[in-house]
């Protein structure tokens, strides 16, 4: 689910956040990107896509395909396919 609001931010620096009665109580990451980040016609620059797909790097950790590198999980998957 992806909840998407412009707002500004006070000379406090300080936010306060109301969240829809419709999302899910528990553990949740909030995600802001600065204006500058986005170019007018409301896509992102490519120095900025390059930071924030680098700092994806190693998020999904050694679980993330069952234990297998990615080309083994691939292999896998294609047998599948297969059958």
């Amino acid at each position: 689910m992806v909840i998407e609001q412009t707002i500004e931010i006070p000379s406090n620096h300080r936010l306060f956040l109301d969240v829809p009665p419709k999302v899910p109580a528990g553990k949740t990451i909030i995600t802001f990107t600065t204006v500058s980040a986005v170019s007018a016609d409301n896509s992102v620059r490519p120095e900025e896509l390059k930071m924030k797909l680098m700092s994806l790097r190693g998020s999904l950790g050694k679980n993330a395909f069952g234990g297998l590198d990615g080309v083994a999980y691939q292999n896998k998957v294609r047998k599948e396919w297969e059958d």
